[in-house]
């Protein structure tokens, strides 16, 4: 039978086994951990892996008190209260040696060797990742700042189109605020717009995978009045290169809209004022030979109404029985005098000059009106061929003494719905230019000419006009720059800048279409514009 003595020295050899085989275990896993004495609160193990994060020594640690590392001197957070039974992912920070804090994430587990109660805390270093949460909160905010900070509308749905977000701009454009809109199906929103159009860009934008652009989307604004939006639809993908959503952009371009309108007119009058003179003179021509056949025929019908008179006397005296003789000399003179043989040859020539000239003048007329088309908030099919007969009758003034105007039209051209004023306006820019382009080379030489040709043809789904000319052409260097608002190449006086520019914005961001120019210095330029069907 062993001894009192026998058993306690079997106790503690076991003990003391226990503790190795515990160490050992400990030692041998990557995460850190402390071992600690359940009743005193003093550290009994700690492993590499612990050591390593805390940067210390074992004998630097091992008999301290858990509170000099965990509890940052407040019992309540002492794993060895009473209350501390078992703690699963709890965050703490915990002071370094050069008085930093470390970010730790710690699991507290209770166990016994021998009756004896201790606390196992496991616990990794999450610094790292608290520092990239926190970059990332602060690019997170940043980014936030920055898209409010746009001035432009910012609007992103899912694909559910659900609002996402929501920036400051659309709260202001729209009066909703982003707590509001976020969350709600984009065609649920309070807003007055044409849903329609809405639902359409986001469809093609979806189908296609390709920006698109939904220009002059009408709307109501906030004081109530009618306003206007330029909006553009991208799709945006996740790392998996998955549709993830729709980001909208765009502004309220009422403002602007209102501008651009103020200005084409303004270039229209001035292209207006440009012609007066020419037309003038164009009308001034057949109404001069008009009034001088009108002259001359006033004479005329005097003259043979004085010899109907004198047939007349010679009537009466044969009715009332007198000598004719002296009637009959009165007519043969009068006669003589009206000289009635050159009045029958002269006067249906007066009678169709003057039928000619006020064709001519009528024909002017109605080209300007046909030009001065009224704007309107409507397309409208519009005649390509008439228009550009109309707008060459115009501008003759313009290019008559410098070049022969050429057409080569399709007969069986389709109308365009467009908005008929501006296009106008556009064919009388692109025409004056091949006139000045023209001039520029014959440079005064009364006995020179150019050719101003003018094409039409049919696409298929779209009218093609070409309009070319014999003169100077542009330089390879300026061809990129020659619809940039404000630019020019003709000299300082000549021109706005602002022709070719304007007939941009219509034909391709008003009307869909393309405008493009090719020439050869020396040559000539021809520029071609489509208007899609």
């Amino acid at each position: 039978m062993k001894t009192h003595q026998e058993n306690s020295r079997e106790e503690q050899k076991s003990l003391a086994g226990s503790r190795k085989q515990l160490k050992t275990m400990i030692d041998s896993v990557h995460t850190a951990i402390v071992v600690i004495n359940g009743s005193s609160g003093l550290i009994a193990e700690v492993n590499p892996a612990a050591l390593e994060i805390l940067e210390a020594q074992s004998r630097d640690l091992l008999g301290r008190h858990c509170r000099e590392i965990f509890c940052r001197g407040n019992r309540q957070h002492c794993p060895i209260s009473d209350e501390t039974i078992e703690i699963k992912n709890h965050e703490q920070t915990i002071p370094g040696p050069d008085g930093t804090k470390k970010h730790i994430l710690k699991t507290i587990s209770p166990f016994y060797i021998r009756q004896t109660r201790y606390l196992l805390i496991s616990f990794v270093d999450i610094s790292p990742i608290k520092a990239t949460e926190k970059s990332l909160q602060q690019s997170h905010n940043e980014m936030e700042a920055l898209l409010s900070a746009i001035s432009s509308i910012l609007i992103e749905i899912n694909t559910a189109d659900r609002v996402i977000r929501w920036n400051r701009k659309a709260a202001e454009t729209f009066g909703i605020l982003s707590s509001e809109a976020s969350g709600m199906a984009i065609m649920e929103l309070p807003v007055d717009w044409d849903t329609g159009q809405i639902q359409e860009g986001i469809n093609i934008c979806r189908d296609t995978r390709q920006t698109y652009r939904l220009n002059d989307l009408g709307f109501t604004r906030q004081d109530g009045r009618k306003g206007i939006l330029g909006l553009t639809f991208s799709p945006f993908y996740n790392n998996k290169k998955r549709a993830s959503g729709i980001l909208i952009m765009g502004a309220d371009i009422t403002d602007r809209k209102n501008l651009e309108s103020q200005l084409a007119q303004a270039q229209k009058l001035e292209s207006i004022g440009q012609l007066a003179a020419g037309i003038a003179h164009e009308i001034n021509t057949p109404i001069q030979y008009v009034g001088d056949n009108t002259q001359f025929l006033k004479q005329a019908f005097e003259d043979i109404f004085h010899v109907l008179e004198k047939y007349g006397h010679l009537a009466d005296t044969v009715i009332n029985g007198g000598d004719p003789r002296d009637c009959i000399a009165g007519i043969n003179e009068a006669i003589a005098d009206a000289d009635l043989e050159f009045l029958r040859r002269e006067v249906p020539d007066a009678v169709e000059q003057t039928l000619q000239g006020v064709n001519r003048v009528s024909g002017i007329v109605k080209s300007m009106k046909d030009f001065s088309h009224p704007g309107s908030e409507e397309k409208v099919a519009l005649d390509i061929n008439k228009a550009l007969e109309s707008t060459l009758i115009i501008s003759r003034n313009e290019y008559k003494y410098v070049s022969d105007a050429v057409t080569d039209f399709d007969k069986n051209l389709p109308p365009v719905n467009c908005f008929a004023g501006e296009i106008n306006q556009v064919f009388l820019n692109i025409i004056i230019n091949a006139a000045h382009a023209i001039a520029d080379t014959i440079n005064g030489d009364t006995g020179a000419k150019g050719t101003i040709t003018v094409r039409t043809r049919n696409t298929g789904n779209a009218a093609e006009i070409a309009i070319s000319d014999t003169g100077k052409g542009i330089p390879e260097k300026d061809l990129p720059y020659i619809f940039d608002p404000f630019f020019t190449t003709k000299e300082v006086g000549k021109g706005t800048g602002q022709g070719l520019s304007l007939s941009y914005a219509t034909v391709v961001e008003k009307h869909g279409g393309t405008l493009y120019c090719t020439s050869e210095p020396g040559k000539g330029s021809t520029f071609v514009l489509r208007l899609p069907f």
